[in-house]
This record gives C-alpha cells, structure tokens and sequence, in this order.
C-alpha cells in the first residue's frame, strides 16, 4: 500500500494556485519481473471514498500516468492511497495553466511521527504548503504540528487538527491565520505528530 500522507509544496508567491489547477498520478511497478495491477482509492479531502481507479498491467520497473482531469472526478481536493501485490510507488504532480505554477511530490510512508525538513513562509517569495492525509479508514487521528525557525528548537508555532477517517487536511502557511505568527522571511521545519495510532 501506498498513501500520500504529507505532501509538501514551496511555491512562487504568484503561482496562482487559487485557480483551478490539474493533477496526474505516476504509478511506477518496482518488480523486476512482473507486472503490477494496482487500485488507487480516491477520497475527498473532507471525508469519504469518491471513487476506485483501478490502473494496469503496469510492465515490470516501468510506469503508467493516470491523468485525474480524464477521469469522472468532479473538482475537488483528494487524497489517494494505492495498493497491489507487487511493491509500487507513486509521485503525483499538479499545475495551474492559468499562471504556470506547478509542483511534484512523492509518495510518503505512512508514519505517526513526519519532519518535514524545510517550510517557508514569505522567504525568496515563496510559502509552503502541507498536505497531511490520515489514511486510516476507520477512525480519526489528532495530529500536532510544530514549526520551528532553521536551526532553533524552540517551537514558533503549534496546532492540533482533527482527521476524520480517510480524509486530509492542507495547511497554507502564507495564507492561514494560524501561521501568521511565522512572520516574513521564514524558513524552518515542520514536525508533524499523530497523537493516535
């Protein structure tokens, strides 16, 4: 299995990223054999299974895209986890055609304790943006999360979110209130910690 659970990304001030933006999965098979099929679950960040993409064969060590605006996803903001028998990995990319903005991100492994090595807030104008996905299915998580200023341990800002099942939250550091206190010109870390299992 493969969960998005952080995806982080540092965009120019003036990507546009409140426009309508698109998204493509890379699914890449990591047997040296065989081929993988592989199913992605699709849920809407605020809660619930939207729909099942089932995606293959994919040929050994090799990789298909899946272009989500050719899908019948309506618009929205999704979280995905993928599955197969065969080990996979999936990087997903976004863009903004309206400004030309556009980011990359990789899956990451499902963990209870994530450092998110480098946020920026109004640094060489850019901001960061935190995608943190509970990719349980069956109960809520309560995360903490703690930023720090580059090379400082005392924490700047701290907040708690509450996850429901299956769903995600994006944490805007240039643009919710609850980072304000980060100021300009910030660089630092991001911890991010499930108080649940």
């Amino acid at each position: 299995t493969v969960a998005t659970l952080i995806a982080i990304a540092t965009l120019p001030s003036h990507a546009g990223i409140t426009a309508a933006g698109s998204s493509r999965v890379h699914v890449q098979n990591l047997d040296p054999s065989e081929a993988a099929f592989v199913t992605i679950d699709v849920y809407r960040q605020g809660g619930g299974l939207i729909d099942t993409l089932n995606v293959g064969p994919v040929p050994a060590e090799q990789a298909i895209e899946v272009d989500l605006f050719q899908t019948n996803l309506p618009r929205g903001a999704y979280a995905a986890i993928g599955s197969s028998y065969r080990d996979i990995a999936m990087q997903s990319e976004t863009w903004w055609i309206t400004s030309g903005g556009a980011v990359a991100y990789n899956d990451v492994t499902p963990a209870t304790d994530v450092l998110v090595p480098y946020v920026a807030r109004s640094h060489a104008g850019e901001w960061s943006l935190v995608s943190i996905q509970n990719d349980d299915v069956s109960a809520d998580a309560t995360v903490n999360v703690v930023v720090r200023r580059q090379d400082d341990s005392e924490p700047v800002v701290s907040s708690s979110y509450q996850i429901p099942p299956a769903t995600s939250v994006t944490l805007d550091l240039g643009q919710d209130i609850e980072f304000a206190a980060l100021g300009d010109d910030f660089l630092g870390t991001a911890q991010v910690t499930s108080v649940t299992e």
